[in-house]
């Protein structure tokens, strides 16, 4: 009896560890409430050029709760993974996104590690099944197909619902309530003072260096989830050390209880 006793009690705890629920964390932290985002596209250093393929594989690698990624729209409609107006910089191609198609922005080859650049849809891929999406959309006056392919790769890959909207307000009125929009503190009062649904709508996201006791405080009243960036050229643009200045915005934050942080992968020993 004492060994059958001993065999149910097994299968039930074998039962309880297959019905809790799986969470992607940030699990290059040693601290298991800190949440990460990798700006712009995942792990970015001398081997890994931003918004790449490389980029992305890494920071799943690592195990990144969250990937940033920056989406601009090729002559031809389709939405690419591209930060800058052009490919001066990892491509040496000084013609803008908008004026090539995708067959001609395909052949292009990074100086990195060779590869090219990819679109919206292969990142998503890329991303399904192990990390969440955060979308910076550079641009306006998009084409009628360009929001259509984001959405169905989001939907395809079952991340619509836990995709984060950074900017873009055609994309805010495009997605609605369907994802999460990132705001500024100011926003967020005004938006919770006319009676919006702030909990189910935002995030506040706000720069590390600005970010202070009192937005977050008041973000938690409100159950809004808080996103500090961390991101070396902020320091850069403010003239302070960069690595000096993250680590002190980071220490003072998390002593605040802020969890999510959008960073630099530079940045990531100041979690460990």
């Amino acid at each position: 009896m004492f060994l059958i006793a001993k065999l149910i009690c097994y299968l039930m705890f074998a039962v309880m560890l297959s019905l809790e629920p799986v969470t992607v964390k940030g699990q290059q932290s040693q601290n298991p409430e800190v949440y990460l985002i990798a700006h712009r596209g995942g792990v970015v250093d001398e081997n890994h050029a931003e918004n790449s393929r490389a980029s992305i594989l890494s920071a799943i690698e690592r195990g990144y709760w969250m990937l940033e990624v920056d989406i601009r729209e090729t002559r031809d409609g389709r939405p690419i993974l591209h930060h800058d107006t052009d490919f001066r910089r990892f491509y040496n191609e000084p013609r803008r996104v908008e004026e090539m198609n995708w067959d001609e922005i395909k052949q292009l080859r990074s100086e990195i590690d060779g590869d090219r650049p990819i679109l919206f849809s292969e990142a998503a891929e890329l991303a399904g099944g192990h990390t969440r999406l955060m979308l910076d959309v550079k641009g306006n006056n998009f084409s009628e197909g360009f929001y259509r392919e984001i959405e169905e790769a989001l939907i395809h890959n079952n991340l619509l619902e836990t995709t984060f909207i950074l900017t873009g307000r055609q994309a805010q009125d495009y997605f609605g309530d369907r994802t999460s929009h990132s705001i500024s503190f100011n926003r967020l009062m005004e938006a919770a003072d006319a009676g919006e649904d702030v909990s189910r709508k935002y995030h506040l996201f706000m720069l590390a260096s600005q970010l202070t006791e009192e937005m977050v405080q008041k973000a938690g009243e409100l159950n809004v989830l808080v996103v500090a960036a961390v991101n070396e050229f902020r320091y850069v643009q403010a003239g302070e050390d960069t690595w000096e200045g993250a680590k002190r915005d980071v220490e003072r934050l998390l002593a605040l209880g802020v969890q999510y942080y959008q960073i630099d992968s530079m940045y990531e020993a100041l979690f460990k």
